[in-house]
């Protein structure tokens, strides 16, 4: 007995699987993304990779935990009940056991273990509902079983020719919308930041690289559509009734390997070392059973046909299997497709509005104010998009006839040939404007290029092979300290005092010329000290940014090294600094670990020197103390030093305020100058600076202004829009310039033009306790420059990195400047005598000058290639030998 729709019969089993399973399935799907949600937003919080008061979401993510896993124990709850029901209504022992794994350990879920549970539930469910959904193609009978068998010959049926066919029709289609969609955008938002950031002629030869990259695009892409075809072919051929399962399992699994893959070439790093791997793997296979289970739901509805077919078609079955998880996973879905059955252009039209939805909501995530690091994640977003239109077009094309999409011969063979033509051309080296463009204003094209075959024909070897060219970190006589101090500190140990305004701009200060009044207390400071007008940061980060710091040498970008130099506090105990007092914040995933100061150095009870971590969250890694706090807690800090010793002499203290960072909210402001995001980084300069002065009021009620060295400067900068960006982190002016401002002893208040870098600060000060010692840093002394004995250094060359991304910047006394991303394969030079704001690309017209930067740069990887040559943010490497 059954249920007559049209001239099929659905089964009583096949109705309780609709009526009865589904709202067991969907409350297992529900309970599984929220136990999954509340268990990956709880591993990432606990390293403080993604700090809550940095990333407005993840803070309001972290903030709703404790509700967000009551409400996953609920729906866990339901779910389990829902499985027992499902389970009591089922017969057989065989249909039973998933049923129950997947209700036990999505039960356990919200307590232990989530993305065990629900991989092992989600498995189970799948296998169970894949039995039933075998028995019941196998037992299937009458026209039922016909209609079965004619898919299953259609599938197992396609040639070989016709298969290269589609091959080349796929190859054609997948160029097209790649070409497509880049070209849209070329339009509608790269071709906004010409004239500023490039020439608008540029625009042409950049749309011609797109045909080239489209064409690089179309073919891998063409031939990976067709290995599921290859795979459900042979099945099919062996099976033909089972043909259907065969083929939402194959088109599941291939999503899931395909976006998978996607996710882990870009984000795979970060998501192994913060523990979210079995995170991932859970959603994934959510992922394939939603995309198998929606196509064979669809073809349920159509009556086990295609959109208009009296007999099914392969291009017309695939072009269903390609596009039904498009749609909307509602549960009118079935009815709604099975009125539609009869009308195929109605289906594939509503298919087109439902990709269309897709793309706007993936495109409206693709461009956001703010961009750092997470850029990598808006990568996945547009491959999803990009796929998501080619998918669509596929269906539509496939959907066209009964047979391969017939097209004229000639016009088959004519645009293979202006493909392969295309590929050959694309294959050159990227340099100059279109290089630009491609890697920095641009997302689908960008997306187009890393998914194309061409990333596998080229790979950027600069520091991978031994070089003659020798990189000079020290200029002439620069291996040395200086032979004299000034008088004040001979056989003195002054407090030691950093300053550091995280992301803090020098342009943005008074004392740097800015006409706001953002930074009275750093302007007052810098009437009486050494200002330095072109201080670089050697990263463009905080992590790598004050390791360059600390340890004064180049170091690696890689976050989680724990074998990185000692920072310089370990040496100054050895000067008799006992005393190091610290505002340390994070953890090595993100920001500056209080572990990151101790290591490398002898254990704190050797030589009795105590390290005082001031400011240690109770709440966790993923938040900092509010800024007033932390200075309120240096200043206790300084006066119980004070009240023990009669002196804040042997001390090093470490005041790290991250205010300037972004986002920029500037609550309870100092001063309000506007609701922009210029005038809110403004005004957070200004509370910054406020803080500031209080610590220093500190020093002076406390008598140790006049003999303390006071550094007060930033670990980068950030971008206020000028190349396209807010925040960033490619290595421009604006984000690696930064204020360095030196108070010593001894000093008369000066301006220094001369380039210097963060690394310089290490040797600096001690050299101070070694005159004439050996220079043991990569960085030089800056006390020439200090004290007036000299108007430069002899040093020629500094490097900064590229925090996030395998890219440098090279500076050549102070005038040019060569970025060269090797992960990307392209390069850029600037001359910043001439064009301070990095507007003018001049790779190609200075060739001479960029050979010589871009073997300097050689050099200076391969000699670093076991420490700050690793290319990877998140990655230890095997350097090459």
């Amino acid at each position: 007995m059954g249920l007559n729709r049209g001239s099929e019969t659905l089964t009583w089993a096949q109705m309780s699987d609709s009526a009865t399973c589904k709202w067991a399935r969907a409350a297992f799907t529900c309970a599984a993304t929220a136990c999954l949600l509340v268990s990956l937003a709880s591993t990432i919080k606990a390293t403080g990779a993604v700090p809550g008061d940095e990333f407005f979401a993840a803070g309001v993510l972290y903030e709703a935990l404790p509700a967000l896993i009551l409400v996953a124990r609920v729906l866990a709850a339901v779910a389990a009940v829902a499985l027992l029901l499902d389970l009591r209504a089922s017969r057989g022992i065989r249909p039973r056991l998933p049923t129950g794994l997947a209700a036990i350990t999505i039960a356990i879920a919200p307590w232990a273990a989530a993305p065990w549970c629900v991989l092992v539930g989600t498995a189970a469910l799948a296998t169970g509902g894949l039995g039933r959904i075998r028995q019941d193609l196998l037992e299937a009978s009458g026209d039922r079983a016909e209609r079965l068998e004619t898919l299953g010959q259609a599938l197992g049926a396609t040639s070989g020719p016709t298969l290269l066919r589609w091959w080349g029709v796929l190859s054609l289609l997948t160029a097209a919308a790649a070409l497509l969609v880049s070209l849209a955008e070329s339009w509608a938002y790269t071709a906004g930041f010409a004239p500023e950031l490039f020439p608008v002629a540029a625009l042409l030869p950049y749309r011609w690289h797109l045909a080239e990259l489209a064409a690089h695009f179309g073919p891998g892409l063409g031939l990976a559509y067709l290995v599921p075809v290859l795979i459900v072919r042979l099945l099919a051929r062996r099976r033909r009734r089972t043909a259907l399962l065969a083929l939402a399992a194959v088109t599941g699994g291939t999503m899931f390997v395909y976006i998978g893959a996607a996710t882990f070439a870009h984000v795979g790093d970060e998501i192994i070392e913060t523990g979210c791997l079995p995170h991932t793997v859970a959603f994934l296979m959510l992922l394939l059973v939603y995309w198998s289970y929606t196509v064979y739901a669809a073809f349920l509805a159509l009556g086990f046909n295609t959109p208009g077919d009296a007999r099914p078609s392969a291009p017309r079955i695939w072009a269903v299997a390609a596009t039904a998880p498009l749609l909307p996973p509602l549960t009118w879905l079935g009815r709604l497709t099975a009125r539609l059955g009869g009308r195929p252009s109605t289906y594939f039209a509503l298919v087109a509005v439902a990709a269309a939805l897709w793309l706007f909501a993936l495109v409206k995530t693709s461009y956001p104010d703010l961009e750092d690091f997470r850029s990598q994640f808006i990568v996945i977003g547009v491959i999803t998009a990009v796929h998501v239109l080619v998918l669509g077009l596929a269906g539509l094309c496939l959907a066209v006839g009964r047979s391969a999409p017939k097209a004229p011969r000639g016009l088959l063979v004519g645009g293979l040939l202006a493909l392969l033509l295309l590929l050959i051309s694309g294959t050159r080296s990227e340099r100059g404007e279109s290089a630009l463009i491609l890697n920095e204003y641009s997302r689908f094209g960008y997306v187009v290029k890393k998914t194309s075959i061409r990333e596998l024909l080229t790979w950027d070897r600069l520091g991978t092979r031994p070089t003659k060219t020798v990189f000079r970190a020290h200029g002439p006589g620069e291996d040395r300290y200086p032979t004299s101090v000034p008088e004040p500190l001979e056989g003195r140990r002054p407090p030691i005092v950093f300053v550091l305004w995280d992301a803090a701009r020098p342009d943005r200060m008074g004392c740097y010329g800015h006409p706001r009044e953002t930074s009275p207390n750093a302007d007052a400071l810098a009437r009486e000290s050494v200002v330095f007008e072109r201080a670089y940061s050697m990263s463009t980060a905080t992590s790598c940014g004050v390791r360059h710091i600390m340890t004064g040498r180049y170091s690696t970008r890689y976050m989680l090294e724990r074998a990185h130099d000692p920072f310089f506090v370990h040496a100054l105990r050895q000067k008799g600094y006992d005393r190091v007092l610290v505002t340390a914040f994070g953890s090595d995933f993100n920001g500056v670990s209080i572990e990151a100061f101790k290591r490398g150095g002898p254990a704190p009870e050797t030589d009795g020197a105590r390290f005082e971590h001031l400011t240690r969250h109770p709440r966790g890694l993923d938040r900092e103390v509010p800024e007033p706090t932390k200075c309120e807690r240096m200043i206790e800090a300084w006066r119980r030093v004070h009240a023990e010793r009669g002196s804040l002499d042997g001390t090093f203290s470490w005041l790290h305020f991250t205010g300037a960072h972004f986002p920029w909210f500037n609550r309870d402001p100092v001063k309000d100058f506007g609701d922009g995001y210029k005038d809110l980084y403004d005004g957070e300069l200004a509370k910054v600076d406020a803080l500031t002065g209080r610590a220093f009021d500190t020093l002076k009620e406390l008598g140790a202004w006049d003999d303390a060295i006071i550094v007060l400067l930033a670990d980068h900068g950030t971008g206020l829009s000028e190349h396209g960006r807010w925040a960033g982190f490619l290595p421009y002016e604006e984000q690696i310039r930064i204020p360095l401002i030196v108070k010593m002893p001894g000093i008369t208040q000066r301006r220094v033009d001369t380039p210097v870098g963060t690394i310089d600060l290490a040797p600096t000060l001690l050299g101070l306790f070694e005159p004439g010692g050996q220079n043991t840093y990569d960085g030089v002394s800056l006390l020439p420059l200090l004290d007036g004995t000299s108007a430069k250094l002899g040093r020629r060359h500094i490097v900064s990195l590229c925090a996030f991304e395998d890219g440098y910047a090279l500076i050549e006394d102070g005038r040019w400047k060569l970025h060269y991303h090797r992960a990307e394969g392209y390069a850029l030079l600037f001359d910043l005598d001439e064009d301070p704001g990095e507007r003018r690309n001049q790779f190609n017209e200075r060739s001479d000058v960029a050979g010589r930067l871009v073997g300097l740069l050689d050099g200076w990887l391969w000699e670093g290639r076991r420490g700050y040559g690793n290319p990877y943010h998140y990655r230890d490497w095997t350097p090459p030998r």
